[in-house]
């Protein structure tokens, strides 16, 4: 037991801890082809029950991932944590952290959506799965974007 991320075998049914040394995971998501994990760790700050967490900032880590499945080494980090996480079909990743943060599959910042309060989730919905669903504090956004969202391997 620990602030970990887990790998469920659905064969087995066994558990497998991944990664370890996070302070709050707060998200996963991979990207189109399964290649890259993308954890998010929403840090300690002083909300943590534990202080030696307390310092841990908020992140966002890259990982490989083999074509069996197998976590590899960590690709990058973005320093910005992110309490709900998208992808799209070009393999951009979109984090809610104070804004809707736009990175490319390489931890490039592309671009800002600016919405009216601070989001809590992102996802993508509609006929054409363009349209990317935003939830807040009191409200529910929508954006219409060019790409649209990478379909998750339950929906393939």
């Amino acid at each position: 037991p620990g602030h970990w991320v887990y790998k469920l075998n659905p064969e087995t049914g066994k558990v497998e801890v991944l990664i370890k040394n996070l302070a709050m995971p707060n998200g996963i998501v991979f990207s189109p082809d399964g290649s890259r994990l993308y954890v998010a760790d929403t840090g300690g700050h002083k909300r943590h029950p534990d202080p030696k967490y307390h310092d841990y900032p908020d992140t966002v880590t890259c990982y490989a991932v083999s074509k069996k499945g197998k976590l590899g080494k960590k690709l990058f980090t973005i320093d910005e944590g992110s309490d709900g996480m998208a992808v799209d079909v070009k393999g951009n990743l979109y984090l809610t952290h104070g804004q809707v943060q736009v990175y490319d599959a390489d931890g490039k910042k592309l671009e800002t959506i600016e919405v009216p309060e601070k989001p809590a989730n992102v996802c993508f919905g509609g006929k054409d799965y363009k349209t990317l669903f935003i939830t807040a504090r009191t409200s529910l956004y929508q954006v219409r974007l060019a790409h649209a969202g990478a379909m998750s391997l339950r929906n393939k």
